[in-house]
């Protein structure tokens, strides 16, 4: 959702006029004009998305196994996904700064074909950079990723 937010972000700056980003930098983010393929999970029963949201890989079971806590995340959690899985992309001019797109090489939830897509939203320069791992492979690749990100500024 960062980037999605990140980009929009960037559209209103360009329509305003306003000083552009020097660069965007998106992590396992499928571009917005290619629809997401995966099944929606924000309207799920509370069991059933905390199973989805634990199949990611991305929350720590100390965190999802506290009923307590879940309890009081879950609104949040749950908002959170409905946000991007409802999110619908009205087409835009490219931005005028660069864009580097990272992702997991075994992520089930955002293809490289999603991530390579990116190229068409920038009138700069484009890379994508794919690294090991799943959706939240910037846990395990973080010292690679902020490497890149270094030398690409």
């Amino acid at each position: 959702m960062g980037g999605i937010i990140a980009f929009e972000l960037a559209q209103v700056l360009k329509q305003n006029n306003s000083p552009q980003p020097i660069a965007l930098f998106m992590s396992a983010c499928g571009v917005p004009h290619i629809p997401n393929p995966n099944q929606p999970i924000h309207s799920l029963s509370d069991i059933e998305f905390l199973q989805s949201v634990k199949d990611l890989n991305g929350t720590p079971s100390e965190i999802l196994d506290q009923p307590e806590l879940m309890q009081l995340l879950l609104p949040t959690l749950r908002a959170d996904f409905e946000l991007i899985e409802t999110y619908q992309f009205a087409s835009t001019s490219p931005i005028n700064c660069p864009i580097f797109a990272f992702g997991g090489l075994d992520d089930p939830r955002v293809s490289r074909e999603r991530i390579e897509a990116w190229a068409i939203h920038t009138n700069s320069h484009f890379e994508a950079n794919f690294f090991e791992g799943d959706h939240f492979f910037i846990n395990a690749a973080k010292e690679s990723v902020t490497q890149q990100i270094l030398s690409s500024l």
